[in-house]
């Protein structure tokens, strides 16, 4: 599980990047969303949680977040 420095990030971006989300167990993904008070609900999928970590991390730095 990250610490609270790797979920916060620097000024570069995320320390936490998408491969090592997509690596997390579901329950570790919703541990970590809870520690970015990242509302999830039960029915969650995975690549929506991985996305949504994602995006409050960059909010946390001021950075915008998108997909494609």
């Amino acid at each position: 599980m990250p610490d609270y420095e790797e979920l916060n990030g620097t000024a570069d971006g995320p320390e936490i990047g998408v491969a090592e989300l997509r690596e997390m167990s579901p329950a570790e993904l919703r541990a970590t969303a809870a520690e970015l008070d990242v509302e999830t609900i039960a029915a969650d999928r995975r690549d929506d949680l991985v996305d949504r970590i994602l995006q409050r991390q960059s909010e946390r730095l001021g950075q915008d977040y998108g997909t494609g």
